[in-house]
C-alpha cells in the first residue's frame, strides 16, 4: 500500500509541476505582450480595474486560480482577445464560465463525449 501512496504523491507533484510551469509561461506571455504594446502596468492597473499586485502576481506566475473576469479586462486593456488570453492560463472566458455554471448539466453531457469518462 505504501508504494501506491507514493505513485499517487509523485503523480500529483509532477501535476502541480507542469501547472505552476504552465503559470509561468502564461505569466511571461502576458508580460511580454505588455511590453510590446509599451503598455505600463499602471496603465493596466487603471484601464483594468485590477491592483498593482494582481497583475504582478499573476505575470509571475503566481496566482493559482486566475479570475477569468480580470484576466478578461486585462486582455481588453491590452487590445489582445480575452478568450486566447483567459487559453493562456487555462481558465474559461467569463460568459462561458458563467453559461457553464447556470447549465452544469448540460455542460457534462456535452462535454463527456470530448473528454470521455475519466
Amino acid at each position: 500500500m505504501g508504494l501506491l501512496k507514493e505513485k499517487v504523491r509523485a503523480e500529483r507533484l509532477a501535476d502541480e509541476h507542469y501547472r505552476l510551469q504552465q503559470r509561468v509561461v502564461a505569466g511571461q506571455v502576458l508580460a511580454s505582450l505588455r511590453r510590446s504594446r509599451g503598455v505600463s502596468v499602471r496603465e493596466i492597473v487603471w484601464r483594468a480595474a485590477v491592483s498593482r499586485g494582481y497583475v504582478w502576481h499573476l505575470e509571475n506566475g503566481l496566482i493559482r486560480s486566475p479570475d477569468p473576469a480580470k484576466i478578461s479586462r486585462i486582455a481588453s486593456a491590452l487590445g489582445a482577445d480575452p478568450d486566447q488570453v483567459c487559453g493562456f492560463f487555462g481558465v474559461l472566458p467569463p460568459d462561458i464560465s458563467r453559461w457553464v455554471n447556470r447549465n452544469a448539466g448540460m455542460a457534462t453531457r456535452l462535454l463527456r463525449p470530448v473528454v470521455g469518462s475519466r
